[in-house]
């Protein structure tokens, strides 16, 4: 996947959402937020009514910025040299600058912050043309096999590299209202019902990857705290739309299910990255020092987690519908 951040104009950022250098801080091991009059808290406290008032206005800005434009909306723009992009305009909480992204699944996905003015975007588009359209090239025979397998049908095959695991998988369709599968010795799962149907297939598949993610991913992890020394509070599986791993202020780690489709270089870096915020919860100098003490070679593993998606099977990508080629 290929991502560009466009950094917006400063005089069209509000200053309620200004951060100063360096976003937030850690304050007693919690993060510190901002004042309504924005200015740095650099108490961990906050009188209660200035944070309900708070979470108010800033319901308010974003309920009417929500009635100006929906989370995700496909909407074709025109530029002035007759280039036309088909693309997906997703309003993110936590964007900071506009950020142009081109995936196979997606095509182009535009992610704005709430306080955008989307009348900027053909400038930024017809701005960024160039780029999107070898973008969109290097991912369009991709797109074209994805397109072209748009039939569902259950995979024959289930590989996770990150633990050399592969299971077979046999379908056998028959009357009954709902998807069953059957676990008859390792690496063969069988799967009985209306094999046919696509939502309970992408239900079924995801379930049964979730359950082997809890199982092995747990385990990752809890060698690599004791070969690091970096200790963790408590690990949960998730399928994120956008992130392979996250960690909180607590300690509290949180990974893809889709990880185990990685191979085992990516997957081992991405629980070393989110150990080392354990220590440091941002990217700062400091804690790209732990990550390379931890992971000699993550310069390298980090411009390979960009295409790292492609990994991830058709089925697996249930929450990334694919968008018609501009």
């Amino acid at each position: 996947m290929d991502t560009l951040n466009v950094c917006p104009c400063p005089d069209e950022r509000p200053k309620r959402f200004a951060r100063r250098a360096g976003g937030t801080r850690r304050c007693r091991g919690r993060v510190v937020q901002f004042r309504i009059n924005f200015r740095e808290v650099h108490q961990c406290k906050r009188r209660s009514h200035e944070l309900a008032e708070w979470r108010a206005r800033d319901g308010r800005v974003w309920s009417k910025l929500a009635a100006q434009t929906s989370l995700s909306e496909r909407s074709p723009t025109t530029m002035t040299d007759t280039t036309a992009f088909d693309y997906t305009l997703r309003v993110s909480p936590r964007a900071r600058v506009v950020r142009l992204c081109v995936s196979p699944h997606r095509g182009l996905e535009i992610v704005v912050p709430r306080w955008f003015n989307r009348k900027q975007l053909p400038e930024v588009l017809n701005e960024k043309s160039a780029w999107i359209q070898r973008a969109l090239e290097r991912v369009r025979p991709q797109r074209e096999e994805l397109l072209a397998s748009a039939v569902w049908q259950l995979p024959e095959r289930i590989h996770f590299r990150a633990v050399d695991l592969e299971w077979e998988v046999r379908a056998h369709a028959t009357s009954a209202r709902r998807l069953s599968i059957n676990y008859h010795r390792p690496g063969l799962i069988d799967i009985q019902g209306p094999v046919e149907d696509e939502a309970l297939g992408r239900h079924l598949l995801g379930r049964f990857l979730v359950v082997q993610a809890e199982l092995h991913l747990p385990r990752l992890l809890s060698a690599l705290s004791r070969g690091t020394g970096l200790s963790y509070r408590r690990a949960s599986i998730r399928r994120q739309r956008s992130r392979w791993g996250s960690c909180s202020a607590q300690g509290a780690i949180s990974l893809n299910a889709a990880l185990l489709f990685l191979p085992y270089h990516l997957t081992r870096y991405v629980l070393v990255h989110e150990l080392c915020h354990t220590v440091h919860l941002n990217h700062s100098a400091r804690f790209w020092t732990l990550v390379e003490k931890h992971c000699p070679e993550y310069r390298l593993a980090e411009r390979e987690m960009r295409d790292a998606r492609d990994y991830v099977p058709r089925w697996a990508n249930s929450e990334h519908p694919i968008a018609p080629l501009a």
